[in-house]
Protein backbone atom coordinates (compact mmCIF):
# COMPACT_ATOMS: atom_id res chain seq x y z
CA UNK A 1 0.00 0.00 0.00
CA UNK A 2 1.33 3.15 -1.12
CA UNK A 3 0.32 6.76 -1.03
CA UNK A 4 1.66 10.18 -1.60
CA UNK A 5 2.75 12.26 0.54
CA UNK A 6 1.07 15.53 1.42
CA UNK A 7 2.48 18.48 0.70
CA UNK A 8 2.00 19.57 4.39
CA UNK A 9 3.53 16.76 5.74
CA UNK A 10 7.14 17.89 3.77
CA UNK A 11 9.33 19.37 6.24
CA UNK A 12 11.91 22.25 4.36
CA UNK A 13 14.97 20.97 5.95
CA UNK A 14 17.87 24.32 6.11
CA UNK A 15 21.28 23.16 4.94
CA UNK A 16 23.49 23.69 7.97
CA UNK A 17 27.44 22.86 7.16
CA UNK A 18 29.86 21.72 10.17
CA UNK A 19 32.98 23.55 9.66
CA UNK A 20 34.80 21.63 12.09
CA UNK A 21 34.35 19.18 14.81
CA UNK A 22 36.76 17.34 16.96
CA UNK A 23 36.65 14.58 19.78
CA UNK A 24 37.71 15.61 22.63
CA UNK A 25 38.29 13.87 26.86
CA UNK A 26 39.42 15.45 29.75
CA UNK A 27 40.16 11.93 30.77
CA UNK A 28 36.35 11.39 32.76
CA UNK A 29 34.02 12.98 30.12
CA UNK A 30 34.04 12.46 26.55
CA UNK A 31 33.08 15.92 24.72
CA UNK A 32 32.79 16.43 21.16
CA UNK A 33 33.19 20.55 20.14
CA UNK A 34 33.13 22.88 16.72
CA UNK A 35 31.06 25.20 14.82
CA UNK A 36 28.27 25.15 12.37
CA UNK A 37 27.19 27.50 9.81
CA UNK A 38 23.65 28.33 8.50
CA UNK A 39 24.38 28.41 4.68
CA UNK A 40 20.44 28.38 4.24
CA UNK A 41 18.47 31.42 3.19
CA UNK A 42 15.81 30.40 5.78
CA UNK A 43 16.01 30.49 9.41
CA UNK A 44 16.78 26.46 11.26
CA UNK A 45 16.14 25.01 14.75
CA UNK A 46 19.01 22.92 15.05
CA UNK A 47 19.29 19.50 17.05
CA UNK A 48 23.32 18.23 17.11
CA UNK A 49 23.80 14.98 18.51
CA UNK A 50 26.74 13.30 18.78
CA UNK A 51 27.22 9.27 18.99
CA UNK A 52 30.08 7.29 20.61
CA UNK A 53 30.73 3.62 19.37
CA UNK A 54 32.81 0.69 20.19
CA UNK A 55 35.17 -1.66 18.31
CA UNK A 56 32.00 -3.64 17.37
CA UNK A 57 29.87 -0.56 16.17
CA UNK A 58 27.48 -0.25 18.97
CA UNK A 59 26.22 2.76 20.45
CA UNK A 60 28.27 3.17 23.87
CA UNK A 61 26.76 6.77 24.47
CA UNK A 62 24.45 9.20 22.45
CA UNK A 63 23.57 12.76 23.78
CA UNK A 64 23.11 16.35 22.14
CA UNK A 65 24.37 19.73 22.44
CA UNK A 66 21.87 21.52 25.10
CA UNK A 67 23.40 24.83 26.63
CA UNK A 68 26.61 25.30 24.84
CA UNK A 69 25.18 26.08 21.39
CA UNK A 70 22.67 28.48 19.57
CA UNK A 71 19.82 26.52 19.28
CA UNK A 72 18.67 28.55 16.51
CA UNK A 73 20.32 29.70 13.93
CA UNK A 74 19.29 33.12 11.25
CA UNK A 75 20.89 32.52 7.54
CA UNK A 76 24.62 32.89 7.51
CA UNK A 77 24.64 32.75 11.33
CA UNK A 78 27.54 30.63 12.60
CA UNK A 79 27.62 28.80 16.36
CA UNK A 80 30.16 26.79 18.35
CA UNK A 81 28.89 23.56 20.18
CA UNK A 82 29.66 21.46 22.15
CA UNK A 83 28.11 17.77 23.58
CA UNK A 84 29.58 16.78 26.68
CA UNK A 85 28.31 12.57 27.25
CA UNK A 86 26.72 12.14 31.00
CA UNK A 87 25.27 9.69 32.37
CA UNK A 88 21.24 9.45 32.10
CA UNK A 89 19.22 9.26 35.29
CA UNK A 90 16.85 6.47 36.03
CA UNK A 91 14.92 4.77 38.28
CA UNK A 92 12.59 5.09 40.80
CA UNK A 93 13.19 7.61 43.89
CA UNK A 94 15.04 9.94 42.44
CA UNK A 95 16.07 13.08 43.78
CA UNK A 96 16.26 16.04 41.98
CA UNK A 97 19.42 18.39 41.92
CA UNK A 98 19.85 20.78 38.65
CA UNK A 99 23.69 21.22 39.64
CA UNK A 100 24.44 17.18 39.60
CA UNK A 101 26.39 15.88 37.09
CA UNK A 102 27.14 12.06 37.19
CA UNK A 103 29.79 10.98 34.40
CA UNK A 104 28.81 8.84 31.50
CA UNK A 105 30.46 5.14 32.56
CA UNK A 106 31.91 3.24 29.56
CA UNK A 107 33.34 0.03 29.99
CA UNK A 108 34.54 -0.45 26.08
CA UNK A 109 37.31 1.87 24.64
CA UNK A 110 35.75 4.71 22.13
CA UNK A 111 36.46 3.36 18.95
CA UNK A 112 33.79 5.79 16.53
CA UNK A 113 32.52 9.14 17.15
CA UNK A 114 29.69 10.39 15.10
CA UNK A 115 28.20 13.45 14.43
CA UNK A 116 24.70 14.12 13.24
CA UNK A 117 23.30 17.65 12.84
CA UNK A 118 19.22 18.10 11.85
CA UNK A 119 16.91 21.43 10.89
CA UNK A 120 13.95 22.00 10.22
CA UNK A 121 12.92 25.92 9.02
CA UNK A 122 11.83 27.96 12.14
CA UNK A 123 10.45 31.67 12.67
CA UNK A 124 10.63 31.67 16.39
CA UNK A 125 13.71 32.71 18.71
CA UNK A 126 15.45 34.45 16.10
CA UNK A 127 15.70 38.13 17.81
CA UNK A 128 19.14 38.90 18.94
CA UNK A 129 18.87 41.65 21.15
CA UNK A 130 21.56 41.54 23.01
CA UNK A 131 25.19 41.99 22.64
CA UNK A 132 28.42 41.73 23.67
CA UNK A 133 30.76 45.76 23.31
CA UNK A 134 34.00 46.46 24.89
CA UNK A 135 35.10 43.02 25.33
CA UNK A 136 38.06 42.23 26.37
CA UNK A 137 40.63 39.09 27.93
CA UNK A 138 42.78 40.16 31.02
CA UNK A 139 45.09 38.11 32.61
CA UNK A 140 44.87 37.66 36.57
CA UNK A 141 46.24 35.06 39.31
CA UNK A 142 42.78 33.17 38.65
CA UNK A 143 43.31 32.60 35.14
CA UNK A 144 41.84 34.80 32.24
CA UNK A 145 38.94 37.28 32.78
CA UNK A 146 36.47 37.80 30.05
CA UNK A 147 34.98 41.14 30.80
CA UNK A 148 32.66 43.64 28.82
CA UNK A 149 29.56 45.18 28.59
CA UNK A 150 25.94 43.63 27.47
CA UNK A 151 24.25 45.76 25.50
CA UNK A 152 20.20 44.95 24.94
CA UNK A 153 18.89 47.16 21.95
CA UNK A 154 15.59 45.08 21.91
CA UNK A 155 11.90 45.62 22.85
CA UNK A 156 11.86 43.33 25.81
CA UNK A 157 13.67 42.63 28.93
CA UNK A 158 16.35 40.15 28.73
CA UNK A 159 15.31 38.30 32.10
CA UNK A 160 18.38 35.22 31.80
CA UNK A 161 21.25 36.52 29.18
CA UNK A 162 23.49 33.92 28.62
CA UNK A 163 26.99 34.36 26.58
CA UNK A 164 28.19 31.65 24.44
CA UNK A 165 32.25 31.63 24.85
CA UNK A 166 34.00 29.41 21.82
CA UNK A 167 37.89 29.17 22.62
CA UNK A 168 40.02 28.52 19.14
CA UNK A 169 43.58 27.43 18.18
CA UNK A 170 45.83 29.08 16.16
CA UNK A 171 43.67 27.59 12.84
CA UNK A 172 40.68 29.05 14.14
CA UNK A 173 38.93 25.60 15.30
CA UNK A 174 36.83 25.31 17.74
CA UNK A 175 38.67 23.61 20.89
CA UNK A 176 36.26 24.24 23.87
CA UNK A 177 32.73 26.35 24.30
CA UNK A 178 31.53 27.28 27.98
CA UNK A 179 28.11 29.09 28.43
CA UNK A 180 27.70 31.51 31.42
CA UNK A 181 24.25 33.01 32.34
CA UNK A 182 24.18 36.74 33.87
CA UNK A 183 23.51 37.23 37.46
CA UNK A 184 20.61 39.73 36.82
CA UNK A 185 18.14 40.62 33.60
CA UNK A 186 18.70 43.57 31.44
CA UNK A 187 15.81 45.96 30.91
CA UNK A 188 15.06 47.16 26.77
CA UNK A 189 17.54 49.61 26.00
CA UNK A 190 20.16 48.80 28.78
CA UNK A 191 23.69 47.97 29.56
CA UNK A 192 25.03 45.89 32.14
CA UNK A 193 29.02 44.89 32.86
Amino acid sequence: LTSEAELSDVQDRPEIHVLDATFISDGQTPYIVGQLYNQDVDPADVTITGVLKDSDGKIIGQYNSTQTSLRTLNPKETTPFRVGFSQVAAGDNLEFDPLAYTPLEISDDIEGVELYVKAVVTTHDLYRGLSLIDSQVESSDDGDVLSGELRNDGVTEATIPRILVSFLDEDKKVVWVQNYFVDSSIGSQRSSP
